[in-house]
């Protein structure tokens, strides 16, 4: 399993980069359209239905890049139940979706994109 620290991706990828694969689903949710990516087994491409604001990019920056903060086993547990976000995707210079792992077969968080675990086992908000 790679990991989001050492994972394929940089924090801001390329759309006209990735190349698709099979839909997991669309229209549920803040997603357009959910897939695989063929050019990176293992990790799937989540497409917003509205392109996001640039104030909104920051904070997600800050979601993506959270894990490098956590301890060695507490990125295991980040990594292992849930399907955090390691790359915020562009398009014409504006973000239209973010990378993320496969989920786990068995989550073992649920998380909002709007709270994260911080060091200290407390709720934060992004």
């Amino acid at each position: 399993m790679t990991s989001l620290l050492d994972g394929p991706f940089q924090q801001v990828e390329r759309r006209a980069g990735l190349v698709l694969g099979t839909t997991l689903s669309t229209h549920r949710g803040q997603a357009r359209l959910v897939c695989l990516l063929d050019s990176h087994p293992g990790w799937v491409y989540k497409e917003y239905h509205d392109v996001r604001q640039q104030a909104a990019d920051t904070q997600l920056d800050r979601l993506i890049a959270f894990p490098a903060r956590l301890t060695a086993a507490e990125q295991t547990i980040l990594q292992t139940g849930t399907s955090w976000p390691a790359s915020r995707v562009v398009a014409d210079r504006r973000t239209v979706g973010v990378i993320m792992p496969l989920a786990p077969d068995s989550p073992l968080l649920v998380l909002t994109w709007a709270v994260y675990l911080r060091p200290g086992r407390t709720l934060g908000r992004v």
